[in-house]
């Protein structure tokens, strides 16, 4: 799905917003923090 959000159509829900940003950075050959990553990044327990 190639969706994009504009200030007249926003996102259905966040599930949506995550898979724009999945999407975008795989173009960037990137991938996302698994949940323990991210909590290590933020300082979090985990």
């Amino acid at each position: 799905m190639a969706a994009s959000l504009t200030k007249v159509r926003l996102a259905s829900s966040n599930a949506e917003l995550v898979s724009l940003i999945v999407n975008a950075a795989g173009d960037y050959n990137r991938s996302p923090a698994t949940p323990v990553e991210a909590r290590e990044i933020l300082g979090l327990a985990v």
